[in-house]
């Protein structure tokens, strides 16, 4: 028997797979940084986390990234150099950088 529960999971799933989708294609199925480093298959990063429900399918919360520059690169990755992924991020792309900083307030 199906629940209630696993039905809104398994939507949840299949917004979130539509949703990464979505915003590969808006960033033109290529890594946003975009640079001689890129490798790896393309990643959809959520700026806020998904679990924050309320910007979780907004797509200035998220952008596409090489796995390279999602997870792993020192020079440049939300998760390894956030530092400097912020100023990239403020740099060029300055709506998205906007929106991060409207929703930092709540």
């Amino acid at each position: 028997m199906v629940t209630n529960k696993a039905l809104l999971k398994r939507e949840e799933k299949k917004k979130d797979v539509q949703f990464a989708k979505d915003i590969k294609v808006r960033d033109g199925m290529k890594c946003c940084i975009n640079n001689a480093d890129c490798k790896g298959i393309l990643n959809t990063h959520h700026l806020f986390p998904r679990e924050r429900r309320n910007t979780r399918h907004n797509e200035l919360n998220a952008i596409t990234l090489c796995l390279l520059h999602h997870k792993f690169s020192l020079k440049i990755s939300p998760h390894k150099n956030a530092a400097e992924f912020f100023i990239w991020l403020r740099l060029n792309r300055p709506e998205q950088w906007r929106f991060l900083q409207e929703h930092s307030k709540h």
